[in-house]
């Protein structure tokens, strides 16, 4: 990234951090690859409040702030916050299981120190593209395949999944997935989760995890009586499987009836 390029992003980002001096460090090095501070606070709901009246591109925060820990900041902020938001976390150590929470619920970047300012500021950007994506896919349906995404946003409405969260998205797509390629199914990792993560610039874990996390927030946030009474599931120790629940959601969602 040049130096020209870096002065045209007009970026802007909100810091919420703990500790002040790392907030000076990180806006420093943000500011010298071309992002802008524009709001700095300490707790989670500095954050939810700050993204509100600020609208920033990017929001940095710590693994664990008071109110919330990140991956719980990350989901609320899916719910409530623009959709190119990128949300980015930055710590000292590794958080192997609160990074994964992270990303399944809407995080982004998961950054130990010291941070590649201008490469992170490239994926930085990166993010915000893919996202755009994510939301307003280029999508052109045929008269029946309208008809059937139609029938799987009302059921997934109906069971209460959060509509804002990645595993919506790509639950969604992977719906339109199976009903054009039926076979997909049979090979979960390689053919089903493989292909939406193409189409989202993923992985096919990150898209597995996903999945599973927008299943289980449905029986435990939305209404887990209809979400049984549509689908028949069997849990096995208290969670649903990813391919069992496809299957019913496309048998629900058939267009042939």
């Amino acid at each position: 990234m040049s130096e020209n390029s870096t002065q045209k992003l007009n970026l802007k980002m909100v810091i919420v951090c703990m500790d002040q001096e790392l907030t000076q460090e990180l806006a420093r090095g943000f500011e010298g690859a071309g992002v802008s501070l524009i709001a700095a606070g300490t707790t989670a709901m500095d954050a939810l409040a700050l993204v509100a009246e600020h609208d920033p591109d990017l929001l940095i925060m710590d693994p664990y702030l008071s109110g919330m820990n990140c991956d719980e900041l990350a989901y609320r902020l899916e719910m409530e916050a623009k959709a190119d938001l990128v949300k980015m976390v930055v710590a000292v150590r590794r958080h192997d299981l609160l990074a994964d929470r992270f990303f399944d619920n809407g995080g982004d970047i998961f950054r130990l120190l010291p941070i590649d300012y201008r490469y992170t500021v490239s994926q930085i950007l990166r993010y915000q593209q893919m996202r755009r994506r994510q939301r307003e896919p280029e999508e052109t349906f045929s008269k029946e395949e309208a008809l059937f995404q139609e029938n799987v946003i009302e059921i997934l409405k109906r069971i209460g999944m959060p509509f804002a969260i990645k595993g919506y998205r790509y639950i969604r797509y992977g719906a339109l997935l199976c009903k054009r390629h039926p076979a997909v199914l049979q090979h979960l990792m390689i053919g089903f989760y493989g292909e939406i993560a193409r189409h989202f610039d993923s992985s096919s874990g990150a898209v597995e995890r996903c999945m599973r996390t927008a299943i289980e927030k449905a029986c435990i946030e939305g209404e887990p009586e209809v979400l049984n009474t549509l689908f028949h599931l069997k849990k096995s120790n208290g969670k649903v499987e990813n391919g069992e629940f496809m299957l019913q959601l496309l048998d629900l969602c058939r267009t042939d009836r």
